[in-house]
């Protein structure tokens, strides 16, 4: 996933996520399952490859285009300030004596 100026913001792949897929069906759909979408608001585009014995197959550039508003992810009614990332990491703090 890129944001308008080209800047890679999330790497989504089966393989990389220990998800490996030997065998498709000739038809049939592909889903992938993201809990909480981490993108702070922006648009960002979407390219999509399939490979097939370690070659890509097909590549779709710019094929989804996602716009993401304002909401609350961290649950706290805040968000960083523009200009600090377009990823949103969940995180907590705590102070020891």
């Amino acid at each position: 996933m890129f944001t308008p100026t080209g800047e890679g913001t999330l790497f989504l792949a089966n393989d990389v996520s220990g998800n490996a897929i030997e065998r498709a069906p000739r038809n049939g759909m592909l889903r992938c399952h993201i809990d909480r979408v981490p993108l702070l608001p922006g648009v960002y585009s979407l390219n999509l490859y399939v490979t097939v014995a370690g070659q890509i197959a097909d590549w779709i550039r710019d094929a989804v285009r996602l716009e993401v508003e304002s909401g609350d992810f961290f649950e706290s009614g805040r968000l960083p300030p523009p200009g600090y990332g377009s990823v949103a990491v969940g995180h907590a703090w705590s102070v020891s004596p």
